[in-house]
Order: C-alpha cells, then structure tokens, then sequence
C-alpha cells in the first residue's frame, strides 16, 4: 500500500547536492519548505524590495511562497497565511487578486489533505506543487551573489563549494 501524503511528510528525505552520503543534510519537508520560505524573503530584502516586489515579480513570488507554505500548514489556513505573505511582496493587492493567485496551490493542497496523490514518472506523488533548486534559480532569476545568502536554494556549484568549505574546516 502506499502511504499517505502526510505519512510521507513525516519522512525524512535526503536533499541531493553530491558529496559522501554521511555529509549530506537531512530535511524535513516541512522544515525545507519554512527554510525556502525564509529565503524568498531574503532574497527580497537583498534586491532591496522594501515597499513590496516590482511588477512582474509579484506573482511569482506570491506564488512560490504559497507553493512552500502548502508543505507547512494546513489547506484551511493557506488562504489566511497567503494574504499575510502577499503583504510582503505585493502590500497593495486586494484579497481577491491574491486568492486568485494562490487557488490552484490552495486546491492541491485540499486535495492532497484528502490523500489524493499523482502520478508522476510511473510513481505516486504527493499532489502539492514541489520546486527543484534550478527551477526556483531560472524562475526567480536568483544571482549567485544572492545563492551565498540563502540557505536552501541553491545551484549545484555553490552546493558544491559549501560543501568543499565544510570539508576544509
């Protein structure tokens, strides 16, 4: 039998970034998620985005963090957490706007809740939106000067350099 989604999330995961298995970091989804959240908004405040994200960014960061908040609340307060997240990065959206924006993660979300699972490449996957490091970094256009402030969202280079400097120390 599969599991279910939230037997799943209590799982923990190896996030892969090369090196020896002994040195790879274990996350929790639930904890890689909060940590991805706390990177957007690192990322804000080193492009400076004081007053909210510029047009054109505004739903994609909208978006990707009520992608990551979907893995850390429940789906009834996704709507709630996503208004309070929107007054960061998009301060002057009415609620309307911001539901639209969020309702198909808001929808995943339920559906996943309910043990509703997809398939994908032959698996059954939790139905929540999940990102990939080089699609957040292409999406969300993240320099490199900006990757050595973030804790989770990271290229496969500055992967590799972190871990090199681990391995020096």
């Amino acid at each position: 039998k599969r599991e279910t989604a939230q037997q799943e999330a209590q799982n923990l995961r190896v996030v892969q970034g090369g090196g020896h298995p002994a040195t790879l970091r274990r996350f929790h989804p639930l904890q890689l998620n909060f940590d991805r959240l706390e990177d957007l908004r690192t990322i804000a405040r080193l492009r400076g985005w004081t007053e909210g994200s510029p047009d054109g960014e505004r739903d994609k960061f909208l978006f990707a963090g009520a992608c990551f908040l979907s893995w850390i609340i429940a789906p009834g307060q996704l709507y709630h957490e996503a208004v309070a997240l929107a007054r960061e990065f998009c301060p002057a959206w009415p609620q309307a706007r911001i539901y639209n924006a969020v309702s198909a993660v808001h929808k995943r979300a339920q559906n996943s809740a309910q043990g509703k699972s997809q398939s994908y490449q032959g698996k059954d996957k939790d139905c929540r939106y999940t990102w990939s490091n080089n699609g957040l970094i292409e999406r969300l256009q993240i320099t490199a000067y900006e990757e050595r402030h973030l804790k989770t969202i990271l290229s496969v280079g500055e992967s590799r350099q972190r871990d090199a400097a681990r391995k020096i120390d």
